[in-house]
């Protein structure tokens, strides 16, 4: 697949969106106005640590389906770019105004996915639950598989590892039930929106920019 360069910048920019849209709510909001979502089911379900592997897995999903996107036409990648945009905005703005976490368990074990779990628990706060970011990428990159005409092996493999992700979220005890539906959602919405808002100018104007300099 040949790289289509001038979809380099606005993804490595909707990625820096995401990334700021997860992480400044984790710095400004303050602890007593967090909300905790969990309900009886919730507690029912005991942390498997090995899952972590699953949840931080999916990160290579994601680049992957980037990098396919990265290949596509113009017109169809802006659109992509944008969905992200637009999903990690109402994320953060959700973050903002209603402010959800988590409640960990104490990981006591000592295996090495014990050990990786607390490693995770120490760079990731318990800060922006809801809706899940990690559904919402993982339905993204299901959605613009089926969009773009990709086969349907992949199709399926793709459908098969965000489920898993799903289940990874609530056995890495990083989530609750109520985030998943929350952050499918907001994959479906982000999509909606982007047929109607391309950000085509800002793109343009990075990729003249680039080309300039």
């Amino acid at each position: 697949m040949k790289l289509n360069k001038k979809l380099v910048l606005p993804f490595i920019l909707s990625i820096v969106v995401y990334l700021l849209s997860y992480q400044i709510p984790k710095i400004v909001v303050p602890e007593y106005r967090l909300h905790y979502l969990n309900i009886s089911l919730d507690d029912q379900i005991k942390i498997w640590t090995p899952m972590f592997i699953v949840y931080v897995g999916a990160f290579f999903q994601w680049a992957y389906a980037i990098y396919i996107l990265c290949c596509k036409q113009t017109e169809k990648g802006y659109r992509y770019a944008s969905a992200i945009i637009i999903g990690s905005l109402i994320g953060f703005i959700t973050f903002i105004v209603y402010p959800t976490a988590i409640t960990r368990p104490e990981i006591i074990g000592d295996s090495i996915f014990d050990r990786f779990a607390r490693f995770i628990y120490s760079v990731d706060n318990v800060i922006c639950a809801c809706p899940s970011f990690h559904c919402f990428c993982s339905t993204i990159v299901i959605l613009f598989i089926k969009d773009c005409g990709e086969s349907k092996k992949l199709l399926y493999i793709n459908m098969f590892i965000s489920l898993l992700v799903y289940i990874s979220t609530l056995l890495t005890k990083q989530h609750v039930l109520i985030d998943i539906p929350f952050g499918i959602l907001l994959a479906f919405v982000a999509m909606w929106i982007s047929k109607k808002v391309v950000f085509t100018k800002l793109f343009d104007k990075l990729n003249s920019f680039l080309i300039n300099n």
